[in-house]
Order: structure tokens, then C-alpha cells, then sequence
């Protein structure tokens, strides 16, 4: 019976029927309730439809019946993500990765969450711990245009405008239509001119 169950859920959530993949996956809980698969299942449906909150206690659920299972880390930090706590998103992706270093979407989602806690940090006047965040970023991907713009951005905060002007030089010839190239060029009080560039 809970097998029929489980293979309901995954074919419903396949089809993107996820609230009824969510029910299908629950019956199979309460049925096995360490059923780590239909518990999986379950968490990831809520995520779907926007219950984070019960995404969340359902992941944290998993994790202690599933300590090693790289899925319910890297779902626990999506719903961390959606319930507004990058920080502990962060050890969630970076446990998903130790646990599996060739998941093919927690590296981009350590540096989404890495991104947003600079931002808090940034807000918050934790200067060092930002640089540190920053930092972390360009370990993961040297070249991560998001990662330059916040490093540009920092590096003016700490009036480090030559190495602020530096960044932004990188940022522009590296990703030359990044969204945050307009504002950080009037932060750091430079002029487009047509035929040149950004004039210095």
C-alpha cells in the first residue's frame, strides 16, 4: 500500500501536481513515519506550493531520521532561504556539498544565499564579516559578476575608492550589461561617454 502510495506521489510531483503529490506523500508518512523517500517527497511539495514554514519542519523532520541524505540538507536551506535566514541556508548548502560534492544546484544556491547575508551584513555595518562573505563568494566562482558588484560596493564604503574603481573596471569588461553597473557607476561618480567607456 505505501509503496503504491510513493510511487503516486513521485509521479504527481513529476507532473507538477504538487498539492496532490504532498497528500500522497503524507499518507505514505503516516503510514511509515521513517520513511525517508515519502519524507523527502513530502517536504518538497510544501516547498512547491509555498508552505515553507511546513517545508521546513518536515526537512528538519528528515534530517534527524537522515543525518547523511545530501537532499533534505539542500532542501532544509531552500526553506531556510524562503523563511528568511540565509545564514543558516548557507551551512545547509555547504553540508549538501560536503555530503555530495557534484549536486548540480547547491554551489548556486550557496552563492545566492552568500549574496543576500552580505547584503544583511552590509545593512547591518558588519563590514568584516561581509569582506568575509564576499570572499567566500569569489572562492566558489572567481569571476561572479554579483559577487564584484558587492565587492565594489564595499570597497567604497570603506573609502577604498581606488580599489572600488578597480572592481568596477573588472565588473565592466567582465559583465559589461550587469544590472547594478548604472548605480554603482553613480556611486563611485563615474560618466558613460558613447565611444570610450566609463570615464575615470
Amino acid at each position: 500500500m505505501s509503496s503504491q502510495l510513493l510511487e503516486r506521489g513521485k509521479s504527481l510531483f513529476k507532473s507538477n501536481q504538487f498539492s496532490e503529490a504532498a497528500t500522497a506523500f503524507q499518507q505514505v508518512v503516516e503510514i511509515d513515519p521513517s520513511n525517508t523517500e515519502a519524507i523527502i517527497g513530502l517536504a518538497f511539495a510544501l516547498h512547491a506550493t509555498s508552505q515553507s514554514a511546513e517545508a521546513l519542519q518536515v526537512f528538519e523532520k528528515g534530517i534527524k531520521l537522515s543525518f547523511n541524505q545530501p537532499e533534505l540538507h539542500f532542501g532544509h536551506g531552500l526553506a531556510l532561504m524562503e523563511t528568511g535566514d540565509p545564514y543558516r541556508a548557507i551551512n545547509e548548502f555547504k553540508r549538501t556539498l560536503e555530503l555530495n560534492p557534484n549536486h548540480p544546484l547547491a554551489t548556486k544556491m550557496l552563492q545566492k544565499a552568500l549574496q543576500i547575508h552580505t547584503r544583511e551584513l552590509m545593512a547591518a555595518g558588519n563590514f568584516n564579516w561581509a569582506e568575509q562573505a564576499i570572499q567566500n563568494q569569489l572562492e566558489l566562482d572567481p569571476h561572479c559578476s554579483d559577487a564584484l558588484a558587492q565587492l565594489t560596493e564595499f570597497k567604497h564604503k570603506m573609502a577604498e575608492y581606488e580599489e572600488a574603481k578597480r572592481h568596477f573596471r573588472i565588473l565592466t569588461e567582465s559583465k559589461p550589461d550587469h544590472p547594478a553597473i548604472p548605480d554603482l557607476a553613480k556611486l563611485l561618480g563615474l560618466i558613460k561617454h558613447r565611444e570610450r567607456g566609463w570615464l575615470y
